[in-house]
């Protein structure tokens, strides 16, 4: 059998060269035969000349440039590009140095390349999204329920294994009536879109209510709190607050009964704060004394606030040493 054959069946079989046609003829040395394929698929994401392609020569090393030889990027999934046999060989003269003297052309004037293409399952990604959201309620919510704001729409995709992944939520998000879960699909490993996943949410925990109505900057008494559950999705998170609720706090603003006690709405109560009426200690000499002042500034323990005393006299810098109680600073 003469060596050109053996190579094309060799390569047949192993799927390289597309398989050689029962009539062939046989090649001087140095000669190529390729036979474009009137349609093609494409097997992966990079075509090469083999996919579209078969071909015959006497040399070994050159058939496996040839079957090789890159086209470029499949086209998307479900389309169609048409390759042209000049534009074929021009390629090939230009990557490999094959010139048009040692090239025979047959089969096909052209190749229609398609990729083959499936579709992504909507209750997979629904499903994958879903999953995502209650993994993340549960962890910040008594209770909740979900409920999906129209299906997800039908995904072209390329052949292959198809992997879904919902992105992490920001740091930040809070639970809200409306959720968009973002979905990654990728094939085979490889990213091929983000899909986004609407939620209607309600979600409850237990919390901190005002009992009664608080004015603003009111210090918030434990009798004036009680625990009730509430929905997460009103303004603002609604604050851990240890024990009984006795933690010293004050309104930033109205309190309505059953609202909600939020980073929006209340604040650690400092010792001092601005207008507050402090005792002030001060020293003359060994003498230890005190007075009333009013405070200019608030603070934390430790810190420095300016106060003026109750005669109207000029402010003077002092420590806080004690809830409503500042030392004077030497």
């Amino acid at each position: 059998m003469p060596r050109q054959f053996v190579i094309a069946a060799l390569l047949a079989a192993l799927g390289c060269a597309g398989g050689g046609t029962a009539a062939a003829q046989e090649l001087a040395p140095g000669q190529v035969e390729i036979a474009l394929r009137a349609n093609a698929s494409a097997p992966q994401r990079l075509v090469r000349l083999g996919d579209v392609a078969t071909i015959r020569t006497t040399d070994l090393a050159a058939i496996r440039r040839l079957v090789d030889l890159p086209l470029g990027q499949a086209p998307r999934a479900g389309a169609r590009v048409v390759l042209e046999r000049q534009t074929v060989a021009d390629w090939i003269r230009s990557r490999l140095g094959i010139g048009g003297e040692r090239l025979q052309w047959s089969g096909s004037e052209r190749s229609a390349l398609s990729s083959p293409a499936q579709q992504a399952d909507p209750a997979d990604i629904e499903r994958t999204a879903r999953g995502a959201l209650q993994r993340w309620l549960a962890a910040r919510s008594s209770r909740f329920d979900v409920d999906s704001v129209g299906a997800p729409a039908g995904l072209q995709l390329p052949a292959g294994r198809v992997e879904l992944a919902a992105r992490p939520f920001p740091a930040n998000q809070q639970p809200a009536t409306r959720m968009v879960v973002w979905v990654d699909v990728a094939v085979d490993g490889s990213f091929v879109r983000t899909v986004p996943v609407s939620f209607a949410v309600d979600a409850y925990k237990q919390a901190w209510v005002a009992a009664t109505p608080v004015g603003t900057g009111a210090a918030i008494a434990p009798q004036m709190l009680e625990r009730r559950e509430v929905e997460l999705a009103s303004r603002g998170v609604p604050l851990e607050i240890d024990g009984d609720g006795s933690a010293p706090l004050r309104s930033l603003r109205p309190l309505r009964a059953g609202e909600a006690l939020t980073s929006h709405n209340v604040a650690a109560a400092l010792p001092v704060s601005r207008g507050d009426w402090v005792t002030l200690q001060f020293s003359a000499g060994a003498v230890q004394m005190e007075g009333r002042a009013e405070a200019l500034q608030g603070g934390g323990l430790g810190q420095v606030v300016r106060v003026r005393m109750a005669r109207g006299s000029a402010p003077v810098d002092a420590r806080i040493v004690a809830n409503g109680r500042v030392e004077a600073m030497p």
